[in-house]
């Protein structure tokens, strides 16, 4: 049942509908005594467990202040079952956005900054979100841009809870949405960790790179196939400009194999800006090194000390790679097995030094993956 304007309830007066689901209609209303604007959300079922979910969607959502999550502010009673009070976001969703405009590249890359920070944040109190869509982040519009915030917890799991607490899924339940789903969200969505908040951010940020779905199909069983195959036209194909560390992060978010996939949204967030090269972390590249002689190790020019920011260009310019098949160069085989893949590094032939020369990489200056800078908010 609506709710009409200018009916009160509890300190807020109701003055429209702001966007209506299956399950909950969102109403602009205004503070009676300071004035702000606030959306209401109100289930429209009211069964026992959505009435319990929409109360944990309050809880998660008001442990956490960032700029790119949506806060909720107050619970409050409509008839015989709670409404959330929650800030008020002067904008569409990101799914209305994608549909009616095409963002450029530059806009894709501002975008994505903002989402993946808030994800980020979530992960950072142990909540794993579950149901991340473009339908569950809104845009807040403001003379400098667009700010994307991240709604919706209403499906959100705490890392490490204990069994039976609030935030309880049953077991071998599937619940999400279908084109974001990871494999493993297919099969249980009680045992979704960030992994799987990672494969749908690759879903999300290939459908803002491309303009279409990673998954698709004529039904939900077509849909879950192709998910479970990672079965999608490569985003090189489709935008042949895309830069190599947005390609990178979208097809390392999206491998089906929960150990093939970056494993973290920080991870994911580096991998983006080009700081890190998918599974070739510091910590890994650092127990190779330390299997290298003493005077080849100093010649990697390898530190520890970035260890949360080694960027793309350290790895190609600084030379790790080029400086271990220079020492192997001799003859020396070494099989390296790093977490997600195995590399042979083969005996090579005697110019392997004049190689490493040539390509300037010991020591030699960093070289960006790609030429497209970071930039600011989305111009409106």
């Amino acid at each position: 049942m609506h709710i009409g304007p200018g009916t009160v309830i509890d300190r807020y007066t109701v003055e429209s509908v702001l966007g209506e689901g299956g399950m909950a209609i969102v109403y602009k209303v205004r503070h009676n005594t300071l004035g702000s604007l606030h959306a209401l959300k109100v289930l429209t079922i009211t069964s026992p467990e959505l009435k319990r979910r929409l109360v944990q969607e309050g809880r998660v959502q008001g442990q956490l202040r960032h700029p790119n999550i949506v806060q909720v502010t107050d619970v409050v009673d409509v008839g015989d079952a709670p409404a959330l009070v929650m800030e008020f976001i002067e904008g569409p969703t990101l799914d209305d956005y994608v549909e009616k405009q095409r963002p450029t590249l530059a806009q894709v890359d501002s975008l994505a900054q903002g989402i993946l920070d808030g994800v980020a944040a979530a992960h950072a109190k142990g909540l794993v979100h579950r149901d991340l869509k473009p339908g569950n982040i809104l845009l807040q519009v403001s003379p400098s841009g667009l700010t994307p915030k991240i709604t919706d917890f209403g499906l959100a799991k705490v890392q490490g809870g204990e069994p039976g607490g609030w935030m309880r899924t049953r077991e071998g339940t599937a619940m999400g949405t279908p084109h974001y789903m990871s494999p493993e969200q297919i099969r249980d969505a009680g045992a979704v960790g960030e992994p799987g908040d990672v494969f749908a951010l690759g879903a999300i940020l290939y459908e803002l790179v491309t303009g279409r779905l990673a998954f698709d199909g004529a039904d939900i069983l077509e849909i879950f196939n192709k998910v479970a195959e990672a079965d999608y036209v490569p985003v090189r194909q489709l935008v042949p400009e895309v830069p190599d560390r947005m390609e990178r992060a979208i097809t390392g978010a999206l491998k089906e194999r929960i150990a093939d996939r970056v494993q973290s949204v920080a991870d994911l967030r580096a991998v983006w800006n080009g700081e890190r090269l998918g599974p070739w972390d510091p910590k890994t590249l650092g127990e190779v090194v330390a299997m290298l002689p003493a005077e080849a190790r100093s010649k990697t020019n390898f530190s520890m000390a970035p260890f949360t920011r080694y960027t793309a260009g350290t790895l190609m310019g600084g030379g790790v790679l080029f400086a271990l098949l220079a020492v192997l160069g001799a003859g020396l085989a070494l099989t390296v097995a790093l977490g997600i893949g195995i590399w042979q590094m083969a005996p090579s032939d005697a110019n392997a030094d004049a190689t490493v020369a040539e390509a300037g990489a010991v020591g030699g200056p960093a070289v960006a993956p790609d030429d497209l800078p970071f930039v600011g908010p989305v111009p409106v």
